[in-house]
């Protein structure tokens, strides 16, 4: 049993210039202690097997894991610089190599032995500090364990005999009661014997390593236009990930099918860590229509996370150390295939049920290579030599300038809609400025047959 001790209190007390004074109520130490109900007829004055036990010292090994904290209060301007103190009774182990640059979700993979004895100071303290250099750090959290409350709980003892489970701790701050983050850990307690023969687990994550994320744009169908006037797009599109941004060429005046055969290239740093990475795997692709005057429009956009379970590309390719390619199966064919088409949406083209309508279709493959194979395996960004693995044509369908074809390249820059109407305004034009010049000729004669008829008619 516990029993938290206190001193002062909690109303105040009078002085000589004021009524009251703050609470003074604070905690000053915490009474452990062990009671037993036992039968008047058999009260004895020595100590029972099973008390002896709690009281009688022992030397231990306290063995901590620490994994990594998460969502930590920040103490610079966005990020911290996290390090570890450790505290048991008269020991402290300040950790700079425990140190982690710039970031929230620290991870620390890291273990330590400390010795101590039980019954004795049991209050495992675990501070997170945030390194300011030649500043005074600051505090970004801490958490204590009782390991008194542990070893001599038998319930924990037998249940986590084999693997102790991975705790997450709030950090707090003293005299405030709002978290500073979390911290992954979980603690074992051994005697020097077993701490000797049974070695720390290494828990350190695995080795990074690059890999390159390759993107193919094949073309486009079914986009809606932009440029209702002109009935088509100046039709390019954009690849994100990993705040990397690539283009596509542009296919000017794009009125049906799109074409581009366009290669874009992503490096990636694998594995990925689910907090400090998050997002990091999300690949977007957007349509824009390009307008020379004005700004670009955003046609549509399509997001993929290149991790997803139903086919985490990232994962297996880590693990298997070579080339994976993403297939999806054709509705029709019922096959899978290298080549799939993907849908765009916009947020602000819905149906009256608020489901997103589709504002085109783009053809895509995708594939995810090692850094070796990838080095071996050179190819360019778009169709720039080397221009391999695999070999990109030339796109099909697009605006060329002919002088020698006046009426196709007309209608290749302003649309066959646009031309035919441009084509009838100025036939009227012509027509009417046919008439006119010629009425010039004739109206003199006209005028002069129309006065003589008048002056005969008078004079009979």
């Amino acid at each position: 049993m516990s029993i938290d001790v206190w001193k002062g209190q909690t109303r105040g007390k009078a002085s000589m210039f004021s009524k009251t004074v703050e609470n003074t109520f604070l905690r000053t130490c915490k009474f452990k202690n062990l009671v037993k109900i036992k039968n008047k007829s058999n009260l004895k004055t020595e100590v029972d097997s099973d008390i002896r036990e709690f009281i009688t010292p022992k030397n231990l090994v306290v063995r901590l894991y620490i994994l990594k904290g998460k969502s930590l209060t920040p103490k610079d301007i966005n990020t911290s610089d996290p390090y570890l103190i450790l505290r048991l009774g008269d020991q402290t182990v300040e950790d700079k190599s425990s140190l982690r640059l710039k970031t929230n979700n620290p991870a620390f993979f890291t273990s330590y032995d400390i010795a101590t004895t039980l019954p004795g100071p049991s209050t495992l303290t675990i501070e997170v500090w945030d390194d300011d250099g030649f500043l005074k750090p600051d505090l970004i959290g801490l958490t204590k364990i009782d390991l008194e409350d542990r070893y001599f709980s038998k319930e924990w003892r037998e249940k986590y005999n084999d693997k102790k489970p991975i705790e997450e701790r709030t950090l707090f701050v003293p005299k405030s009661a709002a978290p500073q983050g979390v911290l992954q850990c979980w603690v074992e307690i051994l005697d020097p014997k077993e701490a000797q023969r049974i070695p720390r687990i290494d828990i350190s994550p695995p080795p990074k390593e690059e890999f390159e994320v390759r993107v193919i744009v094949w073309g486009t169908r079914d986009v809606k236009i932009k440029d209702e006037l002109e009935g088509c797009n100046d039709l390019y599109l954009r690849g994100m990930l990993d705040r990397k941004e690539l283009e596509t060429d542009t296919h000017w005046r794009c009125r049906t099918k799109g074409s581009f055969n366009w290669r874009w290239k992503f490096p990636m740093t694998l594995p990925l860590d689910p907090d400090e990475d998050f997002g990091k795997d999300l690949l977007t692709i957007q349509m824009w229509d390009r307008d020379i005057v004005g700004a670009n429009e955003m046609i549509g956009e399509y997001k993929m996370y290149l991790n997803d379970q139903t086919f985490p590309m990232l994962s297996k390719v880590y693990k298997r150390k070579e080339r994976v390619v993403l297939r999806k199966v054709d509705t029709k064919s019922k096959k899978l295939l290298d080549r799939f088409w993907i849908s765009f949406t916009h947020p602000d083209q819905v149906d009256t049920e608020n489901n997103y309508l589709p504002q085109g279709y783009a053809e895509i493959s995708i594939e995810i290579v090692p850094k070796k194979l990838s080095d071996s395996q050179e190819n360019g960004l778009g169709r720039d030599a080397p221009n391999q693995y695999p070999v990109l044509p030339e796109p099909t369908g697009r605006f060329q300038f002919d002088i020698f074809s006046p009426w196709k390249m007309l209608n290749e820059i302003f649309g066959p809609q646009l031309v035919r109407k441009a084509v009838c305004i100025i036939c009227c034009v012509l027509c009417l400025a046919f008439t006119l010049s010629w009425g010039f000729f004739f109206v003199g004669d006209i005028i002069g047959a129309i006065i003589g008829g008048l002056v005969t008619r008078v004079a009979n």
